[in-house]
């Protein structure tokens, strides 16, 4: 009994000295952002394919999980892609100080829009797949879901999914 208990005390006592950012901890993620953004007119432009066009977006928003972020996305608007258009390209949360990120890949599609301003608004969907993550994002992986809606170069993302950090 001395020697079990001896163990699991030391055991406890390793875990203790393990750093957080070590451990695996899947979080749920659940959020709002609001973007604004700005589209090559030219195709085929910053790494997007020919007949394909370049789209920049910086914004802000706010997770009850991780607090504010700003959110940098870089992305190509594929037309042909599926039966509304799509989107692949990369995507950048990070806290105010920048030092602490979270890297991944961005991929979405447009979805229909039977309103009043089909021209004017544009609903999409889509994935954001974590895969990186520096401070204390360190080792950050996961997948999280967006709904958003765009309109005079605004667009509104919900997010939702889970993130695991750290555990390497």
């Amino acid at each position: 009994m001395t020697k079990c208990l001896a163990t699991l005390t030391a055991v406890a006592m390793g875990m203790a000295l393990i750093p957080q950012a070590a451990r695996a901890a899947e979080v749920p993620i659940s959020g709002s952002f609001s973007v604004f953004y700005a589209a090559d007119t030219n195709p085929g432009t910053h790494g997007c394919h020919a007949s394909d066009y370049f789209v920049e977006a910086h914004g802000i928003g706010d997770t009850a999980q991780l607090g504010s972020l700003f959110l940098d996305v870089a992305k190509c608007y594929m037309p042909a892609a599926g039966l509304y258009g799509g989107y692949a390209g990369s995507f950048t949360p990070r806290v105010p100080n920048s030092k602490d990120t979270v890297t991944g890949t961005y991929t979405g599609s447009n979805d229909p829009y039977t309103g009043y301003f089909p021209n004017v608004f544009g609903p999409f969907h889509g994935t954001l797949t974590i895969n990186g993550g520096t401070g204390r994002f360190e080792g950050a992986k996961g997948s999280v879901s967006f709904t958003a809606i765009s309109g005079g170069n605004v667009a509104y993302y919900f997010l939702d999914g889970n993130v695991s950090f750290g555990g390497h």
